[in-house]
């Protein structure tokens, strides 16, 4: 407990002044509340009590999350990453997990569990993980073929559209190519096909540019007025 003295200034009306003094003194505690200070020890207590309650796989992964943190892989390893983690943690035991995870960018927990399992797929999962695979690579190709596809009618349509909509707004397209013009710039697979030294654009121009003439000079109203 502490105490603190207030001061107090009273003023004087005839004088204008003020006469100060020490008027009040208040205490204070420094010391926090029993209650509350016990109830946090009921609750540290209790906390401790359910954590030893706990079956011993939670204890457990409570543990390897501490250490390793969540389970969030950054990104997916395939069947011949995963057995090239196990072949060189058996040829070099001494590498630690950090160090493999580091290296195929995931994260060490992913480690742990790729050593940790015995799993090996049968002839028949062999075989299923293999179709899929195909199915999903050809599915891919199917894909990109729409995309290359789609690509190519948009083009065709701005090079061969008389007019351009943009937000509503019809654009006029006066300066559009056609005949040896488009199969001189637009190749077979698709590429574009630029020559700048053939290229009509304004840095291009060679002796079209006009000469430049400097314009007499003419008093202006900033000239006059000061």
């Amino acid at each position: 407990m502490f105490r603190v003295l207030i001061p107090l200034r009273r003023v004087i009306p005839r004088n204008g002044g003020f006469i100060g003094g020490i008027t009040r003194i208040q205490a204070y505690s420094t010391k926090k509340d029993k209650s509350e200070e016990m109830f946090k020890i009921k609750i540290k207590q209790k906390e401790k009590e359910a954590q030893q309650k706990l079956p011993e796989w939670t204890k457990r992964d409570e543990t390897i999350r501490k250490r390793y943190g969540e389970w969030n892989p950054t990104h997916r390893l395939s069947r011949q990453q995963i057995q090239d983690i196990r072949n060189i943690k058996d040829k070099m035991p001494h590498m630690k997990t950090i160090e493999l995870s580091n290296h195929f960018k995931i994260s060490p927990e992913a480690i742990r569990r790729i050593l940790k399992s015995n799993w090996v797929p049968s002839d028949t999962e062999e075989e299923r993980i293999r179709l899929r695979g195909e199915k999903r690579k050809e599915e891919s190709l199917v894909h990109k073929k729409e995309m290359i596809n789609d690509i190519e009618l948009a083009r065709k349509r701005l090079t061969y559209g008389k007019s351009v909509n943009m937000g509503g707004t019809n654009v006029g397209n006066s300066g559009r190519r056609t005949g040896k013009n488009l199969r001189n710039a637009f190749s077979t697979d698709g590429k574009v096909n630029f020559d700048s030294s053939n290229s009509h654009g304004y840095y291009n121009r060679k002796s079209k540019t006009k000469a430049f003439k400097r314009k007499p000079y003419v008093e202006n109203v900033g000239d006059i007025i000061d």
